[in-house]
C-alpha cells in the first residue's frame, strides 16, 4: 500500500530480478530477470506471460505512455520492443555494449537507451536511430525523460548527472558528489529529480539541476529510485535489500 504495507510478495522465479516497470493504466507489471526471461504479471500478482527474451540477462524495462509497447535492453547488447501481449515487434542491434536502461518519452514517441559505451541513443516508435548522444560519463547507468518530455536525465557511472534536449544537446552537468549515479526518476510534475548513488545517498533536485535535499537512505548502494504517479511519495531500492519511502521532503514514511 502507500503507507508501505505489503499487498503481495510473488516468487517471480527469474533468478534475479533487475528492472520492474507499470504500463500507464496500471494494470500490467513487467519485471525482467538475469534468467533472461520478462514476466508480466496483472494487478493481483497473478502471472499472464513468461517471454523468453533471448538476449542473456534483461537490465531493464519500460512501458511506452499508452500501454501499449514495452521495450526491454539486454546484455547482449539489443533493444527489444513488445506488443502488450508479449509478441515481438523488432529487435535492434543498439551497438552500446550491454544496454542498462530504457525510457520512453511521454509522448510515446521517442525511446532512450543508455549502455556500457558511455552512449545514449535515441529510437523512433519504429526501432529507427534518430541520434547518438556521447555522453561521457563512462557507463551510462540510467535514463530517464521528464514528464513533458523536455527534458532527458542520464546517471553515469563517472558520478555526474546530465541534462539533456529532446534533440540531444546537453542543457546542464552536475556532479552529484555522490559515487556512481544508478538511478533516476523525475516526479509526475516534471519539477523534482531524484537521483541514486553508490554512497548510499538520493539527492533531490530542482529542474534547473540545484540541489534541494541528500538523503543518507542507509540501504547500501542505492540501485533504484522511483516517484508514485502523482509525484508524493519516492521509493527507493538499496543494496541491503531494504525499499524505503519518502516523502517529497525527504523525509522518511516508512
Amino acid at each position: 500500500t502507500r503507507q508501505g504495507e505489503a499487498i503481495n510478495s510473488i516468487d517471480a522465479q527469474q533468478d534475479s530480478v533487475w528492472s520492474v516497470s507499470w504500463s500507464s493504466d496500471g494494470q500490467i507489471l513487467a519485471t525482467s530477470g538475469r534468467d533472461g526471461t520478462v514476466k508480466l504479471w496483472n494487478r493481483q500478482g497473478e502471472a499472464i506471460n513468461s517471454i523468453d527474451a533471448q538476449q542473456g540477462r534483461v537490465l531493464s524495462v519500460s512501458w511506452s505512455s499508452d500501454g501499449q509497447i514495452f521495450t526491454t535492453g539486454e546484455w547482449d547488447g539489443t533493444v527489444k520492443l513488445w506488443t502488450r501481449q508479449g509478441e515481438a515487434i523488432n529487435s535492434i542491434d543498439a551497438q552500446q555494449g550491454r544496454v542498462s536502461s530504457v525510457s520512453w518519452s511521454s509522448d510515446g514517441q521517442i525511446l532512450a537507451s543508455g549502455g556500457e559505451d558511455g552512449t545514449v541513443k535515441l529510437w523512433t516508435r519504429q526501432g529507427e536511430a534518430i541520434k547518438t548522444i556521447d555522453a561521457q560519463q563512462d557507463l551510462v547507468l540510467s535514463v530517464s525523460w521528464s514528464s513533458d518530455g523536455q527534458i532527458l536525465t542520464t546517471g553515469g557511472f563517472d558520478g555526474t548527472v546530465k541534462l539533456w534536449t529532446r534533440q540531444g544537446n546537453v542543457i546542464k552537468t552536475i556532479d552529484a558528489q555522490q559515487g556512481s549515479v544508478l538511478s533516476v526518476s523525475w516526479s509526475s510534475d516534471g519539477q523534482t529529480l531524484a537521483t541514486g548513488g553508490s554512497d548510499g545517498t538520493v539527492k533531490l533536485w530542482t529542474r534547473q539541476g540545484n540541489v534541494i535535499k541528500t538523503i543518507d537512505a542507509q540501504q547500501g548502494h542505492v540501485l533504484s529510485v522511483s516517484w508514485s504517479s502523482d509525484g508524493q511519495t519516492l521509493a527507493t531500492g538499496g543494496a541491503a535489500g531494504t525499499v524505503k519511502l519518502w516523502n517529497r521532503q525527504g523525509e522518511a514514511i516508512n
